[in-house]
């Protein structure tokens, strides 16, 4: 948390001016500086947000106005002639510090409950238990005090740093008394892994397993008498395991086999739905820590705590009131959401019957497309087969006409056959003849 703050504020008197605020912790009280528009430079404003909010000293100009008032949380840390233009910034800085200031009270009483605790220590030469269990139980107590939230973080880191600066101390005075139980926790491993040799030997020999079992058994037992290091008993435990595993399997006991888009508004609407949850939850955790502060404020003992509790019950409101108001615009937005998405579910749902339709008209088109296909090829298949016939039927056609040709030509054949004995005939009868004539006119 910042111990000092700059804003804009206006005086009464003299108008607009630059405010810068810090808070004295050991004073309790805040120290505010008013810083006329007509004195304030650029150079000043940039040292200011720059500089002196992290720390760091400057040097103020003329001119200006400081005030010390003391913090408490009734009246307003700021005079009635200085105004601002979000007094609720100055509300919620005012708890802020005014818890600080207790914590920072509660935290110097713990300082001087340590620096006992350190001063019985270094009188100390070895290592006691009862003052480490009185350093342990101071430590809860701060514990306690920082999960409740009513220590701030520095200080809380400090009292830390300082208790683990004694804790290391009796850590080292421990060491010592540990070195010998070492010692005597790796004698005691070295007989009990002298025994697990032993039954492993066993084992492999083919001796009978229910005795080793039990013997296993026997030493995992007993291993919780012996006074053991951590590492040691880790160990030894693993080894142990590692023999029934041994054993187990020899036995046929086995283990079991391992058996083997949104739219862009709903990532919106369920990232905002988280959103709230957790605002929720925080919301919820306020308002248990602030029925919790009035719980322990009736029983709580010294003045001190009781302002401190009245102080956070005072913090725990503001923050109640800023995340109620947070929830309801985080509502609002979701109402919003969820009429865009409802708008956005109706156009899908309306364009995915619009698609739907379109498919099912798409598919009957491909299925009346697909018949028409069909009857082509079934008709394409008919005037095959009509071809074929008419080719067969002209190849017997063709051969009717062949064998009547080859019928035609043997009885031409036979007919020249004939007209050329008949030729033959007529020619010897001519010849014969021919030479009766000559004979007769020779004779004569």
């Amino acid at each position: 948390m910042k111990d000092r703050i700059t804003l804009w504020g206006e005086l009464k008197e003299n108008g607009k001016a630059f405010l810068a605020i810090e808070l004295l912790t050991s004073e309790s009280k805040v120290r505010i500086r008013a810083i006329p528009e007509s004195v304030l430079t650029e150079d000043l404003v940039r040292r200011l947000e720059q500089n002196w909010r992290a720390g760091e000293d400057i040097e103020w100009p003329e001119g200006i106005e400081t005030i010390e008032r003391s913090l408490n949380i009734i009246e307003s840390m700021l005079p009635e002639h200085i105004l601002v233009k979000k007094p609720d910034i100055i509300k919620n800085i005012q708890a802020e510090w005014h818890f600080h200031v207790l914590s920072a009270k509660l935290s110097e009483v713990y300082k001087l409950e340590l620096e006992e605790l350190k001063t019985k220590i270094n009188q100390i030469d070895t290592y006691s238990k009862d003052v480490w269990d009185e350093l342990k139980e101071f430590w809860s107590k701060v514990q306690g005090q920082i999960k409740e939230n009513n220590l701030m973080r520095r200080h809380a880191r400090n009292l830390r740093k300082e208790t683990d600066t004694l804790f290391n101390s009796l850590k080292e005075m421990r060491k010592k008394l540990r070195e010998a139980f070492a010692q005597k926790s790796a004698e005691a491993v070295q007989q009990v892994y002298l025994s697990l040799q032993k039954i492993e030997e066993r084992v492999n020999k083919g001796d009978a397993l229910r005795p080793l079992f039990n013997e296993l058994k026997e030493i995992q037992n007993g291993l919780k008498k012996l006074s053991l290091t951590r590492q040691d008993r880790d160990n030894v435990w693993k080894q142990i395991d590692a023999a029934f595993k041994v054993v187990k399997e020899k036995q046929g006991i086995g283990q079991e086999g391992k058996k083997g888009g949104e739219s862009r508004l709903e990532k919106r609407l369920q990232g905002l739905l988280q959103a709230i949850q957790r605002v929720e939850k925080s919301l919820q955790r306020d308002k248990s820590d602030l029925a919790f502060q009035n719980k322990r404020i009736n029983n709580t003992e010294g003045q001190l705590e009781v302002q401190l509790r009245e102080a956070k019950k005072i913090m725990i409101n503001q923050r109640i009131d800023s995340k109620e108001k947070k929830l309801a615009e985080l509502h609002e937005v979701r109402q919003e959401l969820e009429a865009k998405l409802k708008k956005e579910k109706a156009r899908q749902e309306k364009l995915k019957k619009k698609l739907a339709i379109e498919a099912t008209k798409k598919s009957l088109h491909q299925q009346h497309q697909e018949k028409i296909r069909a009857a082509e090829k079934e008709r394409a298949s008919d005037t095959k087969i009509l071809e074929a016939a008419k080719k067969i039927a002209e190849s017997k056609q063709a051969k009717k006409i062949l064998h009547t040709a080859e019928n035609i030509a043997d009885e031409i054949e036979e007919l020249f056959d004939d007209t050329v004995a008949t030729i033959k005939s007529v020619t010897a009868l001519i010849s014969d003849r021919l030479d009766t004539f000559m004979t007769t006119t020779e004779e004569e």
